[in-house]
């Protein structure tokens, strides 16, 4: 029976709620070897040319659930090397704070073939190049698959330089002259370009989850708190999950608002913890998993006191900040999704619950704390409180800080509504074994490879951004669609079965990764027949019976570490 209930009477949703530990046994499992697959099986996947090695483990779980790992292809030392890319005048124009990703360094070719004229007219750099016997490349990337709102073919260009068997440091003598010629270089592998002629090498992990088997649940866990971060690892192990990925997007600066809080639509246990992105799909997770679906959902919250109604513009996220964009009420430049981007809001009303999990944000405005009973019990200035268990607080800025001291004073009964609508304006209800992941984009839909990179904010092309003119969105786009890197993603077969696929990379002997249109492929092959896209970089994790099986992308002193994320999708076996 489906859980994600479509209620014909809107009503409101109860808030606050503590997270239910799953106590699961460890699971034993066996393993073997499939052998490597042959060019034109229906089993090998479809990255580079054909006839690539490719081998398969399988290992079983537990019953009804099957991990596969994909090892595929090898580097092409002819081809894959590490370069110094030259950051164009555009440059980055957001901040990415995934620190291991390498800048996207894309423009024009005016701009390139200026700026390589700049580096040979400097007379250190230009004596670094002629000891080398190297010249300035400016290459064309014109190998980007369409997709299906992005015509794709020639998008821009890159300025590089050099060619090294082993990344260069910032020592590095050509490295040291191009930052004091004024410039921005970057690090740069060729085979994690996202070109069609890559050889991988690849590693992809796929677990499969029947249901008519698996007794079990899938769900999503933020952990101890809403705000907060913690490994796969830990998420994993906190749940005593016996299989975990890293789930969506979330806050990763502090300039944002609390790290850890998710970037779009987050339920656990059937409670509404975070607004929705709107015009960005999201994974819901019915029934434990058995009813998964992608839609775009969207929220509509409000607040209620006494006669009056007033919109409240989130959940649990610091006030007139707004990750990833997609907000209401006015928010600017723009309410439409913009990946990685924070949009603003200088008149908000916010609610929290009680397990937000870390100090209320400060700064101008009003606090309302609604008992438990749904009466205001405070009205009080945001100095940075908690939110008292069994509560709710509410934070007003702007205009809305003075509608809430003027409609909520002490004694005042109140009603937060958190409503949530599927594609067709319905009213979604959710049981408390119902999660909901935020992500994009959409991957795979009825069983074909569909992708809209402009109309979920994966690229910054959004004339309101007022960004520079360029290719791809600022050139942003191109480091986080086109280029490879490590990804996560969910999706449904034709059978009903859950697959939740996980892909190494910027790793360049093990796996370069994959770009958002090799993934959707990659999808797709392994017969999703709806598919979507996780968090991904240095968050992508899988986790088997509390034991990191994936190699993270992120670095601290030259070794490679797990980064904290702000939720996981868990795997529990059943109660006994």
């Amino acid at each position: 029976m489906l859980s994600l209930r479509r209620a014909a009477v809107p009503g409101a949703l109860v808030l606050a709620t503590s997270l239910t530990a799953l106590v699961s046994p460890a699971a034993s499992a066996s393993t073997t070897a499939a052998p490597t697959a042959h060019a034109g099986t229906a089993k090998q996947l479809p990255l580079g040319p054909s006839g690539l090695s490719e081998t398969r483990t399988t290992t079983t779980i537990a019953p009804g659930l099957t991990m596969t790992t994909i090892t595929r292809g090898k580097m092409d030392p002819a081809k894959d090397y590490w370069t110094i890319g030259i950051n164009l005048p555009i440059g980055d124009p957001t901040d990415d704070n995934d620190q291991d990703s390498p800048k996207a360094l894309l423009g024009t070719k005016a701009e390139a073939t200026a700026i390589a004229g700049r580096l040979l007219a400097n007379s250190e750099v230009a004596a670094q190049l002629e000891a080398k016997g190297w010249k300035p490349r400016v290459e064309a990337v014109d190998w980007v698959p369409e997709m299906k709102d992005f015509k794709g073919g020639l998008i821009g260009y890159t300025l590089r330089l050099g060619r090294w068997d082993a990344a260069p440091t910032s020592a590095d003598p050509l490295y040291a002259a191009v930052v004091a010629a004024g410039l921005s270089p970057a690090v740069v592998f060729t085979g994690q370009d996202g070109r069609p002629d890559n050889t991988g090498p690849w590693v992809v992990r796929s677990l499969t989850i029947d249901f008519k088997r698996f007794q079990g649940n899938v769900s999503s866990t933020l952990g101890s708190a809403v705000s907060g971060r913690e490994t796969t690892t830990a998420l994993a192990r906190s749940k005593n999950a016996i299989y975990a990925v890293n789930g969506g997007f979330f806050v990763t600066a502090d300039a944002d608002g609390a790290q850890g809080i998710p970037a779009g639509l987050s339920v656990v246990d059937g409670k509404v913890k975070s607004a929705a992105i709107n015009g960005r799909a999201a994974l819901l997770l019915g029934d434990g998993g058995r009813d998964t679906e992608v839609s775009y959902l969207q929220t509509h919250f409000s607040v209620k006191a006494g006669k009056k109604r007033q919109l409240v513009d989130g959940l649990n996220r610091t006030p007139g900040v707004i990750r990833n964009c997609g907000g209401v009420g006015g928010d600017v430049p723009t309410q439409r999704p913009v990946q990685d981007f924070t949009c603003t809001d200088d008149s908000e009303i916010i609610g929290f619950t009680d397990d937000y999990g870390t100090t209320l944000p400060t700064g101008a405005g009003v606090e309302v704390v609604v008992g438990a009973r749904g009466k205001v019990t405070a009205v009080q200035e945001r100095t940075g409180g908690t939110v008292p268990k069994g509560s709710t607080v509410l934070q007003g800025i702007g205009t809305g800080a003075t509608w809430l001291s003027k409609h909520a004073p002490v004694g005042t009964k109140i009603t937060l509504d958190t409503k949530v609508t599927d594609e067709r304006g319905r009213r979604v209800s959710f049981g408390k074994n119902d999660s909901v992941v935020n992500g994009g984009p959409v991957l795979v839909h009825k069983g074909k490879v569909s992708v809209d990179v402009r109309a979920e904010g994966m690229i910054h092309e959004d004339p309101e951004l007022n960004l520079p003119d360029s290719a791809l969105g600022a050139a942003w786009g191109y480091s986080w669609v086109v280029r490879d890197n490590p990804r996560t993603g969910a999706g449904v077969d034709s059978q009903g079965r859950l697959l939740l696929v996980q892909a190494d990379g910027r790793q360049s002997k093990l796996s370069q990764g994959l770009s958002i249109p090799d993934f959707a492929a990659v999808m797709k092959s392994l017969g999703a027949v709806e598919a979507f896209n996780l968090d991904g970089g240095g968050s992508s994790a899988t986790v088997v019976n509390g034991t990191l099986v994936s190699s993270p992308s992120d670095t601290s002193n030259g070794a490679q570490v797990e980064r904290s994320d702000g939720d996981a999708l868990v795997v529990t076996a059943p109660r006994r």
